[in-house]
């Protein structure tokens, strides 16, 4: 079975760098992550390949890690794309634990990265989780549901009429 993430929030960063994890984020993890003792509280996070999106960060649970893990095992062991791939996931990303407050310290570099030092904004997409600056986040997706909504009636409605001549 598989337990997906959902809703999006915006959560403060602390003095120390610390995020707040929802908690139904956390119980999505402990499902994710199993009975894996070691490594039950917490979450991997990696910078996103999403180059048509602002810089953001990606993570889920242990099921998610293992997941991607499954995809670049696709790939022979010493090609180019298992190289690239490993670099990309494993390479820039981190292993963060949950501290007795739920919260995650996320690494300097990752903040750096995405340029937030205030707030985060969480999105949860199913399996995996997305973090972002609030304003590239929220303008991200306002952008991402208006092209779903116009999709989506472009096909139910057909194409628009063309303009009659003279028509502006």
């Amino acid at each position: 079975m598989k337990h997906s993430f959902v809703n999006r929030t915006i959560v403060k960063i602390d003095a120390k760098g610390r995020m707040s994890v929802p908690a139904g984020w956390r119980n999505t993890i402990a499902k994710q992550n199993g009975d894996d003792a070691a490594e039950a509280l917490g979450i991997f996070i990696y910078p996103s390949l999403n180059v048509d999106a602002p810089p953001h960060i990606e993570g889920g649970g242990l099921a998610w890690r293992s997941t991607i893990q499954e995809m670049i095992d696709a790939y022979p062991p010493y090609s180019e794309e298992s190289d690239v791939l490993n670099g990309a996931y494993f390479g820039a990303g981190d292993y963060l634990y949950f501290d007795k407050e739920g919260r995650v310290s996320l690494p300097p570099a990752m903040l750096a990265h995405i340029g937030a030092d205030k707030e985060l904004y969480l999105i949860g997409v199913g399996q995996k989780f997305q973090i972002w600056h609030p304003e590239a986040g929220v303008s991200y997706y306002d952008e991402e549901k208006r092209r779903a909504r116009a999709s989506v009636l472009q096909k139910k409605l057909g194409a628009p009429p063309k303009p009659l001549k003279g028509d502006a």
